[in-house]
């Protein structure tokens, strides 16, 4: 009978080898589609880099930050930190992102309950010792639970203050606070998403445990345009995520629950969209919003496709369900929209470059970082240049692909140069112009952060510039 079962998993499985949301068996040291370890309490965090190496982010059983780098195929890179591990000060990490200078940045709350955001080097997981105090900012008491690099490379912090209100603070590239952003607005923050104009939006739940979501102006000032005096509330539940389609149009994801303090509860997923001006988008779900089954949502991926992943758990099980882009379910994905294995929770997710989808969270003994991998395919599109054009002026012309058109950053020798990009309509092409008044031999580089999970690079090599005439 054994054998039986046994033989009927395996057909089962394999009829399924080709499709998207199972476990991806090619991932992992023992070819299981996920990998669990080091020790800690918890991953929460997940970004891809440019090589498809992968960065968890969480804390260690002794209440560090604490960041494990992973190959593209699921086994701890041992050239980072000490054996794959590096750990930060002592605190409860919530979130990082890695920049386009390579440079990992996290955010969380100290021993003290107070605001902190560290750095670390790419290549060994080394405190950036030029950044802040010796790699480490301590702000004001409260939490940071979200992070985001604007285009001139100025850091923003999200989470909540003491006295419960949003907290979104600026940082200088050096880690000196530029702004604080306006307060005065009762919640907290869970997450961040920065448009294309430079503006920010952010998400949480008010006070009274509501969806909230706000924009923010370049200048920190809210956007009273959006929503309602800046403000766009409901439905009923915490939002812990949220994304910026190429439209401009906002998908934010959360959950719902009869009793929020109740941990082992019945929670519902929901996902809103929201037009550019904040108001509910009618086309998506039901009147804007999407109501999935019991679960909570941890993290959202919106991929190229337009296609929109959620994870979290069901149950004390790792749950992934995938969404279309008016918020139907998926059925192509999983079964019947859902994938649900092995026992765990997951806190985020990020896309390798293949497409495939790279969760984190908690093994199933609360004791171990939990990193699963699930086939998906809907491939990013890396950034590639075109021949650049060098005229003998000293102007450059540069073109290429990228996966949209936000968050590009150029670097002349390692020097960011700008940012504007234009692109053209309808594609995924882009220019960008420079001047270099000095001949020379140059390395250019462009980065394209994509969803705020991606850094996809790509380097024009020995750039020649003769015969300036400026």
């Amino acid at each position: 009978m054994k054998k039986i079962i046994c033989m009927l998993m395996f057909l089962y499985a394999s009829s399924y080898a080709n499709g998207d949301g199972w476990l991806n068996l090619d991932f992992g040291p023992n070819g299981d589609g996920y990998i669990v370890g080091p020790s800690g309490l918890w991953a929460s965090s997940v970004k891809v880099q440019a090589d498809d190496g992968i960065v968890a982010g969480g804390s260690s059983a002794k209440g560090e930050f604490q960041l494990v780098r992973y190959t593209s195929d699921g086994c701890i890179d041992t050239a980072f930190g000490v054996d794959g591990v590096a750990q930060g000060p002592q605190g409860i990490l919530f979130d990082l992102m890695i920049q386009p200078n390579g440079y990992i940045t996290t955010s969380g709350q100290d021993q003290s309950g107070n605001f902190l955001v560290a750095r670390f080097d790419e290549e060994e997981g080394n405190p950036d010792l030029d950044f802040g105090n010796k790699g480490i900012i301590q702000g004001p008491a409260g939490f940071c639970s979200a992070l985001i690099q604007q285009i001139d490379e100025y850091i923003i912090a999200g989470g909540g203050s003491s006295d419960g209100e949003f907290l979104v603070i600026r940082y200088t590239p050096d880690g000196s606070v530029d702004t604080v952003f306006d307060m005065g607005l009762p919640g907290f923050v869970e997450d961040l998403a920065l448009q294309e104009n430079g503006q920010v939006v952010a998400c949480g739940a008010d006070e009274y445990t509501n969806f909230k979501t706000v924009r923010y102006n370049s200048d920190g000032s809210v956007d009273t345009y959006f929503g309602i005096n800046g403000v766009a509330t409901g439905p009923q539940g915490v939002a812990t995520a949220l994304v910026i389609q190429p439209d401009g149009y906002i998908v934010v994801a959360g959950f719902n629950s009869n009793n929020p303090y109740d941990l082992d509860g019945s929670y519902t997923v929901l996902l809103t969209r929201l037009d550019p001006y904040g108001q509910p988008d009618f086309s998506f779900g039901t009147n804007g919003i999407v109501v999935g089954p019991n679960a909570m949502v941890n993290g959202l991926v919106l991929q190229p496709d337009g296609k929109l992943v959620v994870v979290g758990l069901q149950e004390s099980r790792t749950f992934v369900m995938r969404f279309d882009n008016d918020g139907t379910v998926d059925d192509s994905f999983g079964i019947d929209g859902i994938t649900v294995m092995p026992a765990g929770a997951l806190y985020g997710a990020a896309l390798q470059h293949t497409g495939n989808i790279i969760a984190v969270g908690l093994d199933r003994m609360s004791t171990a970082f939990l990193v699963t991998s699930y086939t998906n395919h809907a491939p990013l599109v890396k950034t590639e240049f075109f021949a650049p054009l060098i005229a003998s002026c000293g102007y450059v012309a540069f073109a290429g692909t990228a996966q949209n058109s936000s968050n590009l950053y150029f670097f002349l020798n390692d020097d960011f140069i700008g940012g504007t990009t234009t692109f053209a309509d309808g594609s995924n092409l882009w220019s960008y112009i420079t001047n270099i008044e000095t001949p020379g031999m140059y390395t250019l580089r462009v980065v394209n952060s994509y969803d705020a999970g991606h850094v996809l690079s790509a380097d024009a090599n020995l750039l020649r510039v003769c015969g300036c005439t400026i």
